[in-house]
C-alpha cells in the first residue's frame, strides 16, 4: 500500500475508529485495520461487540491493507504537524513520512483481523451533524435504569425518504 493524504484527515479517522479499541486478551483487537479502494482509505477498529469504520479521501498510489497498533498509530499522527503524510506498507512493515520526519511501525497480517459483520443490505450515508441532531432530539427519552437496560437505548431505523423532505 502506498498513499498520500492529509495528516488531519488520517488523524480524525484513527481518532474515531480507536473508540472501539479496548484492552483484551486478543492482541489483534488493539489494532486498526487499514485498507484502500480507488480513492479512499478505510479505517476499522472492533472489540467484537462494536465496530467503527471511518473513511477519508487520499491519493492512492498502490492499493493494500494492513493492521497496525491503534494507540501507537494515533500517538504518531497526533504529534505530526499538519500537512501531507506519505504512508507506505511493505509486507508487515509500515512507514509514515512527512518532510524530514520518519516513523516505522510493525503491523499484523490483515487476515488476522476479525471479519466485519455486514450491516445488512441497506446502507446509507449521513452527515455527522444530522446524526448528532437526531440523537439530541431523542436522547431525553432514553432511560437510565440499571435494571431494565433495554430501555436505555435510542432506536435508529433507516427508511427511504423523499429528497425534498428534511426531518431535521
Amino acid at each position: 500500500m502506498r498513499v498520500e493524504c492529509s495528516r488531519d484527515d488520517f488523524l480524525q479517522a484513527v481518532r474515531i475508529a480507536q473508540n472501539a479499541i479496548v484492552s483484551t486478551t486478543l492482541p489483534i483487537l488493539s489494532h486498526i485495520f487499514l485498507s484502500t479502494d480507488e480513492e479512499k482509505i478505510r479505517v476499522i477498529a472492533t472489540n467484537l461487540e462494536t465496530t467503527i469504520c471511518a473513511l477519508f479521501k487520499a491519493k492512492i498510489e498502490e492499493k493494500g491493507s494492513i493492521c497496525l497498533p491503534g494507540t501507537k498509530l494515533y500517538s504518531i499522527l497526533r504529534e505530526l504537524p499538519p500537512g501531507k503524510v506519505y504512508f507506505e506498507t511493505q509486507d508487515l512493515k509500515s512507514s509514515i513520512k512527512m518532510d524530514q520526519i520518519f516513523f516505522s511501525l510493525l503491523g499484523s497480517p490483515p487476515e488476522e483481523f476479525p471479519e466485519i459483520p455486514s450491516a445488512g443490505k441497506i446502507t446509507f450515508s449521513l452527515s455527522q451533524a444530522t446524526l448528532q441532531q437526531a440523537f439530541e432530539k431523542t436522547m431525553f427519552s432514553a432511560g437510565q435504569d440499571e435494571v431494565r437496560q433495554n430501555l436505555n437505548c435510542v432506536f435508529l431505523e433507516a427508511s427511504p425518504l423523499n429528497e425534498e423532505k428534511n426531518l431535521f
